[in-house]
Formats: structure tokens, C-alpha cells, sequence
């Protein structure tokens, strides 16, 4: 009888599991940044493809959602919320003049928590600069990679 019940308790346990794992999954949107200067709670920031419509007001960049930073233009975001998040973020810019992305994260109660990867891809013929200023807070959970050799931080 104990066992049984082990059984099925583990058998639970394992198909919950599953479940909130497959959930967190399938809810993982990109968001593209699709504004020259945005807010990061503004819906005419984001896009949920490159260069697309704007996402419906109140939609922006959540925990489990990714973050990309395409184009060919500069671009500015301003984490202006105090608990910004998101799975990961890529600057994969297409500029060939060296254009800038500047990250700024003006108030000190202003957090962005990356829970993976905070990627800076460089186009390989040209200088790229990605900024990150302010007085928040950048957490970022997994690793800083920079540059088209993908070196880790």
C-alpha cells in the first residue's frame, strides 16, 4: 500500500513538473524593439516581429519572454519600471556605419533582470557599440556575450 501511494505521488510530481515546464516553453515570445527611443513598458516599443506592428496597449517584455534589438538605425530604451525582466536579450543590429544601442536605466529603483543571456552580436566589418547607463540596476542570470566570437563574461 506505502508504495503504491509513492508511486503515484511521484508520478504527480512528475507530470506537474512537465506540465509547468512545457508551459514556460510555449508562453516564450520575442519581442522586437521596433522604435528608435521606446520605454520599455510602452506597447509602440515592441513589435512581435522585426520591424511588425506595434504589440496591443499594456504588452511589453515579460520574465520569460526574449528581447531583440534588430535594425539598422540607432536605437535608445529606457527601462523606466522598477521590475523589468525578461529570458534573454540580443542586440543583433545590421547597421554597417557602427550605429549605437544604448540600454539606460535612469532611476536607481529601475531594476532589468535577465534570467539568461545578454548577448552584443557584432556585424564583423564594423565597430558596434552597445551602452548601458544609468544608476539601475542590470541583473543579468546567465552570461555576457560579446562580439561575433561569442566570448563569454
Amino acid at each position: 500500500m506505502k508504495k503504491k501511494y509513492l508511486s503515484q505521488q511521484l508520478t504527480k510530481t512528475v507530470t506537474m513538473f512537465l506540465f509547468l515546464f512545457s508551459f514556460g516553453i510555449i508562453n516564450a515570445t520575442e519581442y522586437y524593439m521596433i522604435t528608435t527611443s521606446g520605454n520599455w513598458d510602452a506597447n509602440t516599443t515592441w513589435s512581435l516581429s522585426s520591424n511588425g506592428p506595434a504589440v496591443g496597449v499594456g504588452v511589453y517584455p515579460g520574465a520569460g519572454d526574449d528581447v531583440i534589438i534588430d535594425g539598422s538605425v540607432q536605437r535608445k530604451l529606457f527601462v523606466n519600471i522598477s521590475n523589468a525582466q525578461c529570458a534573454s536579450f540580443v542586440n543583433v543590429m545590421t547597421a554597417t556605419d557602427g550605429t549605437d544601442f544604448t540600454l539606460s536605466i535612469p532611476a536607481i529603483s529601475n531594476t532589468l533582470t535577465i534570467s539568461g543571456n545578454f548577448e552584443i552580436i557584432a556585424n564583423t566589418n564594423y565597430s558596434r557599440k552597445t551602452v548601458v547607463t544609468g544608476i539601475g540596476n542590470l541583473v543579468i542570470g546567465g552570461n555576457l556575450i560579446v562580439g561575433s566570437d561569442g566570448l563569454e563574461y
